[in-house]
């Protein structure tokens, strides 16, 4: 990957040749029902995404957008470094579903465009994308939000941008999941809803299913 140096840096796309040595081949699940899945977090800053996921899946498969800003800049919250922490996600994401594993990957995915990039990689990789949607009120994200301290606090305006992009691009009211998504599970502050049939990787265990720990009503935890 090329960068530039200075304020306006962003990072530029490789050339077709510069990626040629870094594809692998696919081999997990290619036209077969894979029992591997790519979980995709939605919520906006401060709906609890990161506490929930790091109580239900280990470390090792979590992919997270704050980790990787950490990685390239030191600081998790600086969103100067978001471009470059985005496109190590994404590669990051790419190789993983390469291999026989699941990947959770902990961002906001606000924006339709964010999620259709996770979605075409895990279909060019015949993985199924399970969605799990924070629906939590944007007054309780704000409210968690203002209790952060320095640099943890997003500014409000994106905040609310990202709950109400999520609203607005991805419908969760039916009892289908969204366009791309094998299955979603919707989860409010008192409530927990499954959108479509669970792929086989995580219908019969945790974190999703009753039998694997997941009660009917979840609150959402503290961010």
């Amino acid at each position: 990957m090329k960068v530039k140096v200075g304020q306006d840096a962003q990072p530029q796309q490789d050339t077709d040749a510069e990626r040629r040595h870094l594809e692998l081949p696919r081999g997990v699940g290619a036209g077969t029902s894979s029992p591997w899945v790519l979980v995709m977090a939605v919520g906006a800053p401060g709906s609890g995404k990161s506490t929930w996921i790091s109580r239900h899946f280990p470390p090792q498969q979590i992919v997270s957008s704050d980790g990787l800003r950490e990685a390239v800049c030191g600081d998790p919250n600086d969103q100067a470094a978001t471009p470059w922490a985005i496109r190590l996600l994404h590669t990051l994401v790419e190789g993983r579903l390469c291999f026989p594993q699941t990947t959770v990957v902990d961002a906001t995915n606000g924006q339709p465009e964010h999620r259709q990039v996770l979605l075409d990689l895990a279909a060019q990789a015949a993985v199924p994308a399970v969605a799990v949607v924070f629906d939590v009120p944007a007054a309780v994200c704000r409210a968690r939000n203002a209790g952060r301290s320095g640099s943890r606090r997003v500014p409000e305006q994106f905040l609310l941008a990202t709950h109400a992009s999520i609203r607005a691009t991805l419908p969760t009211a039916g009892p289908h999941p969204p366009t791309g998504f094998a299955a979603a599970v919707v989860i409010g502050m008192d409530s927990v809803r499954t959108l479509g049939d669970l792929p086989a990787g995580l219908a019969g265990g945790r974190p999703f299913s009753p039998a694997g720990g997941l009660p009917a009503t979840l609150p959402v935890p503290e961010a």
